[in-house]
């Protein structure tokens, strides 16, 4: 349950067709759960292992079983997936071997203007990475990666305020106004495909 006041999460990058280049967004520690990959997996998807749910990584590929890159996922889909891990590790493995976060849509906030974000240490959470007030500044077309989102925070390296969400870092985020949700929230369809350029 979220109150009105703070989300403890981690940072995440949602991109979705049609919004952009997507959103910097922090995900409610509650709404994750973690799940079985029924329908294969796309480049950029962040996975576990199966059986050490504490080995985290993000797909940097991913095949079918003949070799052919894996675009349009299917249920019941396996397929082999090249992981970089956070140790810097990389490994082929079978996606059926792998599980992934599944997120609630309630569970996702965008991070806006305003907002009061708190950035932490991934190898030591207590220290505190970065925090301050969310500015964004928008981008010159000409000059940002398609994916991106139009926008970066104005007191923060792009690179590492970029690579804080890609690689989903705890932190917390206040926001005066409250966090309060529309009465109608439209239902996710389809599958995203998430595609960072790291």
């Amino acid at each position: 349950m979220i109150n009105n006041e703070l989300i403890r999460g981690t940072l995440d990058y949602e991109w979705e067709t049609g919004s952009e280049g997507g959103y910097w967004s922090i995900v409610d520690k509650d709404s994750l759960l973690i799940a079985p990959i029924s329908h294969g997996v796309f480049a950029g998807t962040k996975v576990f292992a199966k059986d050490n749910i504490e080995r985290r990584g993000r797909v940097l590929s991913a095949m079918n079983p003949d070799g052919s890159e894996f675009v349009i996922a299917h249920a019941g889909d396996v397929v082999q997936a090249f992981i970089e891990w956070e140790d810097g590790e990389q490994e082929l493995m079978m996606s059926s071997d792998l599980t992934q976060q599944s997120i609630s849509f309630d569970g996702i906030w965008e991070v806006k203007d305003g907002d009061y974000l708190t950035v932490y240490e991934k190898i030591m959470p207590a220290r505190v990475a970065w925090e301050g007030l969310v500015k964004f500044l928008r981008k010159d077309p000409d000059t940002y990666e398609e994916l991106d989102p139009p926008y970066v925070q104005e007191s923060a390296d792009p690179t590492i305020w970029r690579h804080w969400f890609l690689y989903a870092y705890p932190a917390t985020l206040m926001r005066p106004t409250g966090f309060i949700r529309p009465k109608s929230i439209p239902p996710i369809t389809g599958l995203r495909r998430q595609k960072p350029k790291e």
